[in-house]
């Protein structure tokens, strides 16, 4: 879930997600993000968004693909105190540049099934048993 705690607008460090790509490399195991990288970088979708220079900022938010049958779309989570989106944390998202002058304000929790709880925790939470 992320919520606003003050008014984010386009430009205002807005979270960028990439609508549909939780449905990529979904096979019912928890996937460590290097992972994902090395095999999301075979995708010529993938490389061009990550190489191209993205000076005009808008041109990111036009972007537009399909990978293994999958539509893609990037898009700004943008809005005021009181919106919310619920996102399943598979997507790929991350941090926009914050090219204002008002901070990012913006609250994020988890929530977890509990048949799920426990592998996160000991795959990325516990220390390795020697």
């Amino acid at each position: 879930m992320f919520t606003f705690l003050n008014i984010v607008e386009s430009g205002g460090a807005g979270t960028a997600v990439l609508t549909g790509s939780h449905r990529l490399l979904n096979n019912g195991v928890a996937v460590r993000l290097q992972d994902v990288k090395s095999q999301l970088k075979r995708e010529p979708f993938f490389r061009e968004l990550c190489s191209r220079d993205f000076s005009e900022r808008e041109r990111l938010f036009r972007t537009t693909g399909r990978v293994k049958g999958v539509d893609l779309d990037v898009v700004e989570l943008v809005g005021e105190p009181g919106d919310v989106y619920l996102m399943d944390m598979r997507v790929l998202h991350t941090r926009c540049p914050n090219t204002s002058r008002a901070p990012r304000m913006m609250l994020t929790q988890r929530f977890l099934l509990a048949s799920v709880r426990g592998q996160v925790r000991n795959r990325y939470f516990e220390p390795p048993q020697h």
